[in-house]
């Protein structure tokens, strides 16, 4: 992803835009933010990490209790959020590529990358879906580290979608569904299971 570079010579932020304006313009939290993700949206990212990072962090920070955004949200202002927190597991957002054990080691693969990174950063737990279990991870590698893995299980739960009447509701549709219909607390609540 930090290799695939966006190509801003087509307007995809503008059609993202209209579309999602199409879609949630009638939402309960979209005139509150909608201006914060046209913001996230228009501003030039290189790759699409970059843009990825910028909106995950934008919707932790928002989830904890940010304000209004002038133009994208840094790690460093996400990890003061989380700093003692009690709603999410996570207490801090680091990126592999800055890691010691990632770049000391860039020949590293899959389950003994996350296995160093771990090791890095003191954790214990590796907090994973199942896809990535049953996909490339080594249990035993992880057993023999001390590192625990924790398969995520996560079901979304109902709550006000837009055309849910129409549709039905829609499970795990996108965090900005969730933003744009839902209040803060509420969707803290959804996203704590």
């Amino acid at each position: 992803m930090n290799k695939t570079l966006i190509d801003d010579e087509h307007d995809w932020a503008g059609l993202h835009l209209k579309q999602i304006r199409r879609s949630y313009s009638r939402a309960r939290n979209f005139g509150k933010l909608f201006p914060q993700v046209k913001r996230l949206l228009t501003t030039k990212y290189q790759s699409i990490a970059e843009l990825n990072l910028a909106t995950m962090w934008w919707a932790i920070w928002w989830l904890l209790g940010g304000k209004e955004v002038k133009k994208h949200v840094a790690a460093e202002e996400v990890n003061r959020l989380l700093a003692g927190n009690d709603k999410f597991r996570l207490k801090q957002v680091r990126l592999a590529s800055e890691s010691e054990a990632v770049n000391k080691n860039p020949d590293l693969r899959s389950s003994k990358t996350i296995v160093a990174l771990c090791r890095e950063v003191g954790a214990s737990e590796n907090y994973c879906g199942g896809t990535a279990a049953a996909a490339y991870l080594d249990f035993e590698l992880f057993d023999k580290a001390g590192i625990a893995i924790t398969l995520q299980d996560w079901k979304c739960r109902e709550y006000e979608q837009l055309y849910a009447g129409k549709q039905g509701f829609v499970a795990n549709l996108s965090i900005i569904d969730l933003l744009m219909n839902v209040d803060r607390k509420e969707a803290m609540s959804i996203m704590q299971g």
